[in-house]
């Protein structure tokens, strides 16, 4: 089951992230690429990814199994070292199945060997998980909690990470790993076919180092282009 898990999640990060175009800092000449901070594909057209109030709200309606969800990526890439630390709160599952509700976050690469990101996190409505690029890897714990942070850092090859849900802690540290740029996204999806959503708050994005090109965001201002769904 949370191999089944980490795969769905993976694969509506991913191709939310990858729905932008392939060059990651295309030339300011270009007038039809985002200028924002961050884009966002909604799954359906009542969907919600937007920042206001001091925080970045994601609210995803009904989608099928294997569906993108709804959420946001970074335009510019994070290069070299740096620490990151990502402070999520208001977590609102839908439906009575461990499946049925997804909120998630990953740093993805382009590389070949990194098809489900180099890190990820997942929460679900009875548990937490954290994986690296290898999905065998995957490390769950229970948890009924709804608010927390995500803190990553590296330096050279060497990443520091855990994933903190009140009381409950969960720690990925990799040494001679992924030097490549990365893409930060975070997406809320949900599986389960009733009148209700799937929604969380991301209170905060802190980056320090990582290039320059993407900056810590307190939420302030709606700093995201839309991108409709392919």
């Amino acid at each position: 089951m949370k191999q089944t898990l980490f795969i769905l999640l993976s694969s509506s990060l991913l191709l939310l992230a990858c729905s932008k175009k392939d060059d990651p800092t295309p030339a300011a000449t270009d007038p039809n690429y985002p200028t924002t901070q961050w884009i966002s594909v909604k799954q359906n057209q009542n969907d919600t990814a937007e920042a206001s109030n001091g925080y970045l709200y994601l609210n995803s309606t009904y989608s099928s199994t294997g569906a993108r969800g709804t959420g946001v990526t970074t335009v510019k890439k994070i290069k070299g070292d740096f620490e990151m630390k990502v402070k999520f709160s208001s977590f609102k599952p839908t439906g009575s199945n461990t499946i049925s509700e997804l909120f998630g976050c990953i740093l993805s690469s382009t590389s070949p060997k990194t098809s489900n990101g180099i890190l990820s996190l997942l929460l679900s409505k009875n548990t937490m998980y954290v994986e690296d690029s290898n999905v065998v890897n995957t490390i769950s714990k229970p948890t009924a909690n709804r608010q927390g942070e995500w803190y990553v850092k590296r330096t050279g090859g060497d990443y520091t990470s855990w994933f903190r849900i009140g009381s409950d802690t969960l720690k990925m540290n990799k040494t001679n790993y992924i030097t490549s740029d990365l893409s930060m996204s975070c997406t809320i999806v949900a599986f389960d076919n009733t009148v209700t959503s799937s929604s969380v708050h991301i209170d905060d994005f802190t980056l320090t180092g990582g290039g320059g090109d993407v900056k810590s965001d307190p939420f302030d201002t709606n700093d995201i282009t839309n991108i409709p769904q392919p």
